[in-house]
């Protein structure tokens, strides 16, 4: 079921983002640069990231593999408080935020 919900969630954001702010198209010059507060981002500030946690923690317990925790710790350490961080340094100064 955790495996469904991070499928679910990861398309979910993927079509609200787009191809190309997926693969940051909006950090280097291409395609729209306004946030996107709609879909998972209205509840959550990387679900993408927040994704691939919920991939390894579903691995963790589909193959009672706590190898796979590690990996879902290290996936969050640095997607979503190291890479998340940069990433949305540009959305928080366009929006005026001090966070």
């Amino acid at each position: 079921m955790i495996l469904v919900l991070s499928s679910v969630l990861w398309l979910w954001t993927f079509a609200q983002l787009g191809p190309v702010r997926t693969a940051n198209g909006n950090i280097f010059g291409r395609g729209p640069t306004e946030p996107v507060d709609e879909g998972p981002f209205r509840y959550l500030q990387n679900p993408m990231y927040d994704s691939y946690l919920l991939t390894f923690v579903g691995l963790a317990l589909w193959k009672a593999n706590a190898q796979y925790l590690v990996l879902a710790l290290e996936s969050y350490v640095l997607l979503n408080l190291v890479e998340g961080r940069v990433e949305n340094r540009a959305i928080q100064r366009q929006r005026g935020d001090d966070r």
